[in-house]
């Protein structure tokens, strides 16, 4: 462990503003009982909470390129500017349809919104103070979180009860290609680190960690993919998030209850 700032117990997710050279220049909290905390990069130290009303923070996204600040919390996604990144400042807040507790960011200022019982919402922030709706996605469960492609043509969404959606967004309305179901509810998904690429990872609730590996062409949709390997087959550890945030070789932790860490990590 490189660093470690314990004084925030109930850390749910991090976002990380990282510099062209890979430093961190902000770090951006979830915290269960701190709310949006911004945490100064090593030597760790917490500056102070975020306004989100009487919302909790649900999830957290940085757009590198553009100096932007994404929280989902409940009734509505807030963006802020990051021209200092350690002093963010408001630009608009987006009420959804939804419980808005998954964020991402796509190209060309696509938001995307894992909003519940509402599905997938989707934004065109180009302009951050008027942000554009660009129509939602209904899916069968409840959509908590969500992660793009690399080049923006697919959303992968967790949908606990309803699985993993794989949701085309090169159509016009974007509609969802693909599922994988399990027997546990998909609670996490993410793009595969720096080591894996064209991969996607799930997080199960009580059923491990799956790793799925993408295919040259999207299957039809009555096709349900199969993982090509399991990364891990045992029970996900109480009180770990999914680690949100590679630079270099560190890797930032939220944990539950011992609060934000940066570690090294090896492939």
């Amino acid at each position: 462990e490189r660093a470690a700032l314990r004084t925030l117990s109930a850390v749910k997710r991090i976002a990380v503003l990282e510099a062209p050279d890979g430093r961190p220049l902000g770090v951006y909290v979830a915290d269960l009982l701190g709310g949006l905390r911004v945490v100064q990069p090593p030597p760790l130290q917490d500056l102070g909470p975020l306004d989100l009303g009487f919302d909790l923070p649900e999830d957290v996204a940085v757009d590198v390129g553009a100096r932007r600040l994404y929280v989902a919390h409940g009734s509505a996604v807030s963006v802020f500017g990051l021209t200092d990144p350690l002093r963010p400042t408001r630009l608009a807040t987006i009420d959804t349809p939804g419980f808005a507790s998954g964020v991402a960011v796509g190209p060309e200022g696509l938001l995307g919104v894992a909003d519940g019982e509402a599905g997938l919402s989707l934004y065109d922030l180009t302009d951050p103070a008027l942000p554009v709706p660009r129509g939602t996605v209904d899916t069968s469960g409840t959509a908590v979180r969500l992660a793009f492609s690399t080049d923006g043509s697919r959303a992968f969404v967790a949908d606990r009860e309803g699985g993993l959606l794989v949701v085309d967004l090169g159509v016009v309305p974007a509609s969802i290609l693909a599922t994988f179901t399990l027997p546990f509810p998909v609670v996490d998904v993410s793009m595969a680190s720096i080591w894996a690429t064209g991969k996607v990872r799930i997080a199960a609730q009580a059923g491990g960690v799956y790793q799925l590996r993408l295919g040259e062409a999207a299957p039809p949709a009555t096709v349900t993919p199969t993982p090509r390997r399991t990364a891990m087959a045992h029970e996900t550890p109480a009180g770990h998030g999914t680690p949100t945030g590679t630079i270099g070789d560190r890797i930032w932790l939220p944990h539950l209850l011992s609060g934000v860490g940066m570690a090294p990590v090896h492939p």
